[in-house]
């Protein structure tokens, strides 16, 4: 047996749906926690959502996070301060560091919590967990939430940050590698293999064909994600380690991703790997590690106990 959603929530796919954030929130409290987005293209977004919570007559204190992939000991600094506030409630705006913190502090508070995206894809989006970074940032930890704990998932594409062609590439082939990673894993099960398989595919054309609609990518991305939420093995290893390394260098983790992509599917499927390549060519996006100019030790210091990680990186570097 397997289902589609791992988590219970409402999920809202509509231009204009952030209109009515105030009269959903209202029937949880008064009292809010708002997790944001530090990056500069959400702002705008922020304030209109500021705007419906002000108009709601709902009181919040707002916690703007830089870091991208949150360590716990931020996570339990924000915990006291939303038990200090007395918060009913956690509204998380943005990307995935929002999302994560927030229902780390719903489900340690026991609180209802609600989720805003910014971007059209988040791995782990219909996956009832939080994930965070160890202190010294070279392993990562997971808590399970209910899954009834995230109520409500509001995808509305009059707020979604506006991308550049490049950018919405950069999402798309970064998807494909959490993608990738599901089909590859021969213990997941046989319909989330088949489908996600043929998922790629499909996403792959679309780029190869220079289709880049964000509606398409955003519905994409919702069909990625209830494929991992099929899946039997729902750790995405190489996707944590692109998040901790990105926080460690101090680069988007999602380049991260690209450049491990066609070397993930090397192994056991040349042709798409092939594609790929050639497709990162004509866009010139280099698919070594070493570009980074970082030593291949220091990337193998992250996870170095996992086999599966340690094999990619040396391939790709």
């Amino acid at each position: 047996m397997f289902t589609l959603s791992k988590t219970c929530t409402d999920l809202t796919y509509e231009s204009n749906a952030y209109k009515l954030l105030g009269s959903q929130l209202v029937d949880y409290g008064s009292r809010i926690l708002l997790i944001s987005s530090q990056d500069p293209k959400d702002q705008f977004s922020i304030k209109l959502i500021k705007d419906q919570l002000t108009k709601a007559k709902l009181t919040y204190i707002e916690s703007s996070q830089k870091e991208f992939f949150v360590n716990k000991e931020s996570f339990i600094k924000l915990q006291e301060r939303a038990e200090t506030f007395s918060v009913q409630l956690v509204l998380s705006v943005g990307d995935f560091p929002q999302i994560m913190s927030g229902r780390y502090i719903s489900q340690s508070l026991n609180l209802n919590c609600f989720e805003i995206l910014l971007t059209p894809y988040i791995p782990y989006l219909f996956i009832p967990k939080s994930l965070y970074a160890t202190r010294v940032g070279n392993d990562f930890g997971t808590i399970n939430i209910s899954p009834e704990r995230v109520t409500s998932i509001l995808i509305d594409p009059t707020i979604l940050r506006k991308f550049e062609e490049l950018e919405i590439i950069i999402i798309t082939l970064s998807m494909l590698f959490d993608i990738a990673q599901i089909f590859l894993d021969p213990e997941n099960n046989i319909i989330s293999i088949t489908e996600s398989r043929n998922l790629f595919e499909r996403i792959l054309v679309n780029l190869e064909n220079n289709i880049f609609r964000i509606d398409d990518l955003i519905e994409k991305s919702l069909t990625a994600s209830l494929y991992h939420g099929a899946s039997t093995n729902t750790e995405l290893e190489l996707t944590l380690f692109s998040l901790l390394a990105g926080q460690r260098f101090n680069i988007d983790y999602k380049y991260i991703k690209v450049k491990l992509l066609p070397w993930l599917l090397l192994e056991q499927n040349e042709n798409l790997s092939i594609r790929v390549r050639e497709y990162m060519d004509r866009h010139n996006l280099p698919f070594r590690l070493a570009e980074f100019s970082i030593s291949k030790q220091q990337l193998l210091e992250i996870c170095p106990d996992n086999i599966k990680i340690s094999k990619i990186i040396n391939t790709a570097y």
